[in-house]
């Protein structure tokens, strides 16, 4: 991921400059993403894969970029690195359970990326070691 990040960081500087400067914060990109969580759990639901599929690429797309524009407009904050922890575990459970659903035979991978991700997520709190990166 770091080369994607520096990629993202080297394309788009300006663009991510002149945003923050017109109120955009990295945080209302973090916290977009809930509710497209949401609507990927409903496509998933209504075994619509397509639309789920392009929101989930539009997360991870919101993911990436959030943490760019934090870092090239020195705003990274701990709040926002605790929310971006918060939107990736959702983002790996919705998806794992959307594909329980939408994929019954598959059942036993959803299952485990699930317990996987909460696990992983109550032991960094716990130890707060940064898998997921420190702030």
């Amino acid at each position: 991921t770091k080369k994607l990040n520096e990629f993202i960081e080297s394309k788009f500087k300006n663009s991510f400059k002149k945003a923050h400067k017109l109120g955009l914060r990295p945080n209302h990109l973090t916290l977009i993403q809930f509710p497209i969580l949401v609507l990927i759990f409903y496509f998933f639901v209504v075994k619509n894969l397509f639309l789920a599929g392009i929101l989930i690429i539009v997360t991870l797309f919101l993911d990436a970029i959030d943490g760019s524009l934090a870092r090239l407009t020195k705003s990274v904050t701990i709040k926002g690195h605790y929310y971006d922890k918060i939107a990736d575990s959702l983002g790996i459970i919705v998806s794992a359970t959307g594909i329980l659903i939408a994929f019954s035979e598959l059942r036993a991978i959803s299952i485990m990326l699930i317990i996987l991700t909460i696990l992983l997520f109550a032991s960094n709190e716990i130890s707060n070691n940064g898998i997921w990166g420190g702030c």
